[in-house]
């Protein structure tokens, strides 16, 4: 984003070749972007406390993520992989080996956002 999209401008002859003026000059377009910008933070501080009020959620959160941390899975190498989850390299699991994770783990997918 150039000088000219955010509203400032660069400093020219026009300005007299001072730094003071040229600062006297965008100084206010700056701050009327930075206070645009501390208003949207503020809302958004204010919207995410509101979420982030019941303490189930966010105990949850928290709980979810850290059993997210401790996923190992990734660094094995494939026969590993594959002997953990009973499977096979060319056919993959059966459709009764796949029920039984479903039940065990539930479905892969992402959920809803509340």
């Amino acid at each position: 984003m150039s000088d000219t999209d955010r509203g400032l401008i660069s400093p020219t002859k026009d300005h007299k070749n001072t730094v003071a003026s040229y600062y006297a000059e965008i100084l206010p377009k700056f701050r009327d972007r930075e206070n645009f910008t501390l208003a949207k933070l503020d809302k958004m501080q204010t919207v995410g406390a509101a979420k982030a009020s019941s303490s189930k959620t966010m105990s949850d959160a928290v709980n979810n993520t850290e059993k997210i941390r401790l996923w190992t899975e990734h660094t094995l190498p494939n026969n590993q992989l594959i002997a953990k989850f009973e499977s096979d390299a060319s056919e993959g699991l059966t459709t009764d080996a796949a029920n039984l994770m479903i039940e065990k783990h539930g479905k892969n997918v992402l959920t809803d956002k509340d």
